[in-house]
């Protein structure tokens, strides 16, 4: 039972932290500790965490527990809708200005807190700071060509047009935000199963300017067989909610043309769909893939036009089928 000087102690050290990171954890019992660990290891130690625990059925809960003694961090147990439920209990509970939204199976560079309060500071009107990521596989081994220097950073124009043309924020663990911002944008919307950060970031970037760490790699981004995003079930239909809701929003507050965002509405079906068909071949669902691939052809041929395809397939086919010894993701 926790005593009244040790709840105002909490009440101190929450009050006075700069930023806070919400993890909506369930069901990653084999990554939680690491992940948890790279929050506390970070060389900014003025943070709060607040961690979300959705109805796991593992060992997740005992795991978040073991690191109970530090102050800076507050548990709750919640049944939730979903993660992006899970995430707006986490930010109901937060104080701090800023918040990073982190999966339960991600890493955080030991300097990421640090350098998104640094830009903070420099550009003290940005409502986010977005930073670059690497992606590691299942056992935290980087994947080769994933580095954070292998894609352009996130640039310096206006965000929401970035943003329109092309999601490059892997998730929420690669950028920070206003609090305040994310309140009055609504949080995440628990409508959605897929895309939903990447809608949230358009509707933040309505609000103002973000700012870039350029190729500054913030976070480590764990490919997993068994994640949400694989488990995702791909429908053979033209719409998607997310980008059908993202381009209502680049319609009002966009300066695009009405054929730049059509153009660029056709390109984010395309990647969307050829992003799941990737993590179909990444789980080893090599039928459903090509189901998906032979319907990719048929509702997106244009895409034969467009060298990342073409590039891909060549890449995975050759490491799937035994043809090629090395092995990548994403």
């Amino acid at each position: 039972m926790t005593s009244d000087a040790g709840i105002e102690t909490l009440k101190t050290v929450r009050n006075e932290a700069a930023i806070a990171i919400v993890i909506a954890a369930r069901n990653v019992e084999t990554f939680i500790e690491d992940t948890l660990s790279s929050v506390f290891s970070q060389t900014f130690a003025g943070f709060e965490l607040v961690v979300v625990l959705d109805r796991s059925t593992d060992r997740t809960a005992g795991r978040v527990r073991a690191f109970a003694d530090d102050r800076r961090m507050q548990v709750v147990e919640r049944e939730c809708s979903g993660v992006s439920d899970a995430r707006n209990a986490g930010l109901e509970l937060i104080e701090a200005p800023f918040v990073v939204f982190l999966d339960g199976d991600d890493i955080m560079a030991r300097d990421a807190l640090e350098a998104f309060l640094s830009a903070f500071r420099k550009h003290p009107d940005a409502v986010a700071v977005v930073g670059a990521h690497v992606k590691i596989d299942e056992a935290g081994h980087p994947i080769d060509g994933e580095g954070s220097t292998d894609r352009p950073g996130f640039g310096r124009g206006r965000a929401l047009e970035q943003l329109l043309r092309r999601n490059t924020i892997v998730n929420g663990g690669a950028i920070a935000m206003r609090s305040d911002i994310v309140r009055e944008a609504g949080g995440f919307d628990i409508g959605l199963r897929q895309g939903e950060d990447w809608e949230l970031w358009c509707r933040v970037a309505c609000r103002g300017d973000f700012a870039t760490l350029g190729q500054k790699p913030v976070l480590f981004y764990r490919q997993r067989r068994s994640s949400a995003t694989a488990l995702v079930t791909v429908e053979i239909r033209p719409d998607d909610p997310a980008i059908n809701k993202i381009f209502a929003i680049g319609e009002v507050h966009s300066n695009l043309s009405a054929n730049e965002l059509k153009r660029l509405y056709r390109n984010a079906s395309i990647s969307s769909f050829w992003a799941r068909a990737r993590t179909a071949l990444y789980q080893g669902q090599k039928a459903r893939f090509v189901r998906l691939l032979l319907v990719g052809l048929w509702r997106y041929p244009d895409s034969l036009f467009k060298g990342f395809l073409l590039q891909f397939l060549l890449r995975k086919l050759r490491v799937r089928l035994g043809f090629d010894s090395t092995t990548s993701a994403g």
